[in-house]
């Protein structure tokens, strides 16, 4: 799995360094052209250097990928028209709370409100309630709250759901973000001017999922079929939603006589983007992160050595969690620094370079499955498409010998 980013020249135009990612079949490729020239994908002829025409039903592996390539797109652009609307836009805003009442109106949830560096906690925050099983249990938690600080933080969660709830615009989670920083201390930290610091959110996530974990009052939720597959059974339903199972293997780069061991179910609740220097696209940091080097006892050497631990999914979990690792300990300023380059990820991620060879073969009957279902679906668009495109040529046909008869005019 690569990405290229190439130039593509359309007309007079060019589009400078277009990605390429060739672990997306080509028809998300001519979408992203789509999206830049207005040329629908199924009139776009692309053409590359020393590989010919660009097919939608090839593989990526049949052309040769060039960084910095210039690729020439041919195509009609769709003429972009601005319509204007045929009804009046009515805003909700606009609207009486006797005329909300009877209409049915999208409703968002609403947001935190930052009460000073504390983005990284309510970012945290929205992404665990986002899973619709969490938050139903969540909810259904009762009794009063309990003096064990897991239970205190749980039933502080639960009131800060009722209040968004309740909120119209953005809630104020002072109640939740004061028991939160009294169970865990370290998030009160101020500067010398008395203002709170920056603080990890991956350090918040874990305190979170720490509390939902020992908290008895999240066991044995209703859960739908897929997420209690994906966990285990009868569990907590943070290790039904969010758990994942890994194995490794342990090998020693410095002797090959020593032999391998390996472990066959390490349990995970997240995955780690490692960030450096070279880290351009997520998947740069989740196959350094899925790589380490330890150092242990080598019984055929008589002592420690280095060793390299590769892993690999065996169960993904029903949610994903990934980290992007931006803090570091800065050893010379003696101090927590935070890393700002930018990563690109894609808005569908592909875990199969990930998984493990039994996973993988339990995973790609239902992948090619879906792709054929996913193929048929867009012929079927397109089919209809262009059912309809005839059917207005006909019609302006009909209409334009209606016009000639009306006005005498001879063919």
């Amino acid at each position: 799995m690569s990405i290229y980013k190439v130039n593509v020249k359309f007309g007079k135009e060019v589009f400078k360094d277009v990605e390429v990612d060739t672990s997306q079949p080509i028809e998300s490729f001519l979408v992203l052209l789509y999206s830049l020239s207005s040329v629908p994908p199924e009139g776009q002829k692309v053409m590359i250097p020393r590989s010919g025409t660009l097919k939608v039903d090839a593989e990526w592996s049949k052309y040769k990928l060039k960084n910095g390539a210039t690729w020439m797109l041919v195509g009609t652009a769709e003429e972009k028209k601005i319509v204007a609307p045929t009804e009046k836009v009515i805003f909700a805003e606009d609207l009486t709370p006797e005329q909300l009442g009877t209409m049915k109106v999208t409703r968002y949830p609403a947001g935190l409100v930052n009460l000073g560096n504390t983005c990284y906690l309510n970012s945290t925050l929205q992404m665990l309630l986002s899973a619709p099983e969490l938050r139903r249990s969540v909810d259904n938690t009762s009794g009063a709250p309990a003096a064990q600080p897991n239970a205190r933080v749980l039933h502080a969660l639960r009131s800060l759901c009722q209040l968004i709830d309740r909120s119209d615009e953005s809630a104020l989670p002072l109640a939740f973000l004061a028991v939160f920083r009294d169970v865990f201390p370290q998030f009160g930290e101020q500067d010398g001017a008395g203002r709170y610091a920056q603080q990890d959110a991956d350090e918040a996530f874990q305190s979170l999922m720490q509390c939902l974990m020992h908290g008895s009052a999240l066991a044995g939720p209703a859960l739908d079929r897929a997420a209690s597959e994906s966990g285990t059974p009868g569990s907590n339903i943070v290790a039904q939603l969010f758990s994942g199972e890994m194995e490794s293997v342990l090998k020693c780069v410095e002797s090959e006589a020593e032999p391998e061991s390996s472990s066959p179910g390490d349990t995970f609740y997240k995955l780690s983007c490692h960030i450096d220097e070279k880290t351009n696209y997520l998947h740069d940091g989740l196959s350094s992160g899925l790589k380490e080097h330890i150092t242990k006892n080598a019984a055929t050497l008589g002592r420690d050595a280095v060793f390299e631990k590769s892993s690999r999914i065996s169960r993904l979990p029903f949610y994903l969690c990934i980290q992007f690792v931006r803090f570091w300990w800065n050893q010379k300023a003696q101090v927590k620094a935070k890393i700002s380059r930018p990563v690109e990820f894609p808005f569908r991620l592909d875990m199969l370079p990930y998984c493990s060879e039994g996973l993988r073969a339990r995973l790609l009957p239902v992948r090619r499955a879906l792709a054929a279902y996913e193929l048929e679906e867009d012929r079927k668009r397109k089919e209809e498409k262009s059912k309809k495109g005839a059917a207005a040529a006909a019609d302006e046909a009909v209409e334009g010998a209606g016009d000639k008869m009306d006005t005498g005019e001879e063919g």
